[in-house]
C-alpha cells in the first residue's frame, strides 16, 4: 500500500509490546519522521500492547500487531518462541512485503526474527541496538547475522558501539 510516491515506508519492529522506554521512542521517532515523509508502520505482538496502541493513535502513527513472540526467561513463552520462529520471520516478511517497505527497522540484538525477515525479502534493515548485555548464545547469533543480513546500526551509546 504506498502512500505517495516520494514517501519512504519504514516496517519498525518491537518484539515486546508492553509500554517502556523503547517503546516511547518508536513511537515518537514515528511521529516526527511522518513530517519528513516517512510513512513508518510499528510492528509489535498482540500480547500486552493495549498502550503501544493507544500511544500510537495518540501521535497518528500506524501500528500492525501479529502474534508473534520474544526471546525471554520465561519457559512457556520461549518454547513458543522456539516452536513458532519461522511462522513469526514469514509473518514479518508478509508485512514486509505488503507494505512494500523500503527499510526494516530491528530494535534490540535479540530481535532476529525481524533481520532474517527483511534479508530474505531483499530489504534493507537496520539494528538499532541500545544495550550492551546480552547472552552468549544470542551474542553468537547477533555476530553471524551482523555480517550479511544488516545494512547498517543505530547505536544508542558509546559503550553499545
Amino acid at each position: 500500500m504506498k502512500d505517495a510516491p516520494n514517501v519512504m515506508r519504514v516496517i519498525n519492529i518491537t518484539e515486546e509490546a508492553r509500554w517502556g522506554g523503547p517503546q516511547a521512542r518508536i513511537v515518537n521517532v514515528a511521529a516526527s519522521l511522518q513530517k519528513c515523509g516517512v510513512s513508518t508502520t510499528v510492528l509489535h505482538p498482540t500480547f500486552g500492547a493495549s498502550r503501544l496502541e493507544n500511544e500510537l493513535d495518540d501521535h497518528g502513527v500506524e501500528g500492525r500487531s501479529e502474534e508473534i513472540y520474544r526471546l525471554t526467561k520465561k519457559l512457556t513463552t520461549l518454547l513458543k518462541y522456539i516452536l513458532f520462529f519461522c511462522r513469526d520471520i514469514y509473518s514479518i516478511m508478509k508485512v514486509v512485503r505488503e507494505n512494500e517497505a523500503d527499510l526494516v527497522h530491528c530494535n534490540g540484538c535479540w530481535q532476529i526474527k525481524g533481520v532474517l525477515a527483511a534479508w530474505l525479502c531483499g530489504t534493507p534493515a537496520i539494528w538499532h541496538l541500545n544495550d550492551t548485555h546480552m547472552p552468549g548464545l544470542v551474542r553468537v547469533v547477533f555476530r553471524f547475522l551482523a555480517q550479511f543480513a544488516v545494512d547498517g546500526f543505530i547505536l544508542a551509546s558509546e559503550r553499545t558501539k
